[in-house]
């Protein structure tokens, strides 16, 4: 288990702040609860703050205020629970100024990284390539490449996802349909090991288990079985290459 604390949420096709780091009050009471968590569970890894950039597109304002918070916040956590490290999650694809399913033109979004990465102890990302990409086999070799450059050191992937049925981009994309199948979602497992062979990587994770209606229609297929129990292709791609990234 990874445990993240973020600040916003999603709502309807934006976000909405939970936390007004501006204000003193809600920046401490955001720090005690995350003191709070730490000196209870004494987590490995314990996040300060979920897809930032994210945050940063909704309010590049907010965002500042939140950088500086960060040092105060990860200090006191350290205080209470020595052993913790703090991290943040970038999402991937917007940081590198992709995520073309989603109809938004981005730019790169390096110096976002370049501010947080210094009051960390590490830096994770949310991946979901197929954001960008029709088949695992057009995504490039060095891809993760500049998550490593720019975060200084080990890096984690706390969500990573392709889907196993087609998907729609969504409106504005130029993207057109994609695909999806339960064997293009194995190959993308099989793809993974070239990908994240260079990295220093603490850990990766996949979405989620099961497939579920309860997320935005391009993550409802992502599971590594369907939502009956029933495995995937992928269930068993995952566990062969989760036994080798624990070697």
């Amino acid at each position: 288990m990874l445990d993240i604390t973020g600040f916003h949420r999603d709502a309807g096709k934006g976000l909405t702040l939970t936390v007004d780091f501006t204000d003193p009050a809600q920046v401490g009471a955001f720090t005690d609860d995350l003191v709070a968590y730490a000196a209870e569970r004494t987590p490995r890894f314990l996040g300060a703050g979920n897809e930032v950039n994210r945050g940063w597109e909704h309010d590049p304002a907010a965002f500042d205020a939140w950088v500086a918070a960060l040092p105060g916040i990860v200090d006191a956590v350290h205080a209470a629970s020595p052993g913790t490290q703090v991290l943040v999650t970038f999402q991937y694809e917007f940081l590198r100024g992709g995520g073309a399913i989603t109809g938004v033109a981005r730019e790169p979004q390096w110096e976002l990284l370049d501010r947080v990465a210094p009051h960390v102890d590490l830096v994770a990302f949310t991946t979901y390539p197929f954001f960008d990409y029709a088949t695992p086999a057009e995504i490039p070799r060095d891809y993760y490449a500049e998550a490593e450059e720019h975060a200084g050191g080990r890096i984690g992937l706390s969500e990573i996802g392709w889907p196993s049925a087609p998907i729609a981009p969504l409106e504005g994309s130029a993207l057109e349909g994609l695909g999806g199948t339960p064997e293009e979602q194995a190959a993308f497992i099989a793809r993974l090991r070239d990908l994240l062979a260079p990295l220093d990587l603490e850990f990766a994770m996949w979405s989620w288990a099961y497939d579920t209606d309860t997320v935005g229609p391009p993550f409802e297929s992502l599971g590594l079985a369907a939502n009956d129990g029933t495995p995937k292709p992928a269930w068993d791609a995952w566990r062969a290459f989760a036994g080798r990234l624990m070697r």
